[in-house]
């Protein structure tokens, strides 16, 4: 996941918002953890969105799914074409 993860995280602001995303962003780098794994990136989430149905939505979507790249890269392919 690590090569790709620019692209996840890419795909999550576009689902998002930038403004929640900076949050996200936020509470990642201030919460304290001794293991930043993908229950972490979970809980963090759903902490910031408050919002258990979306935050369960994009976990599994982009932390769950074995097809979590293309899924990213279906989205950010269609907001571009959006903004076009």
């Amino acid at each position: 996941m690590y090569y790709y993860t620019p692209i996840i995280l890419t795909a999550i602001q576009r689902e998002i918002g930038e403004k929640q995303m900076w949050a996200w962003l936020r509470t990642l780098l201030v919460t304290p953890t001794e293991r930043t794994d993908y229950q972490f990136l979970f809980n963090t989430l759903n902490v910031t969105l408050n919002d258990p149905h979306q935050a369960k939505t994009l976990a599994a979507r982009y932390f769950n799914d074995d097809q979590a790249l293309a899924n990213a890269i279906r989205v950010v392919q269609q907001r571009v074409l959006l903004n076009k």
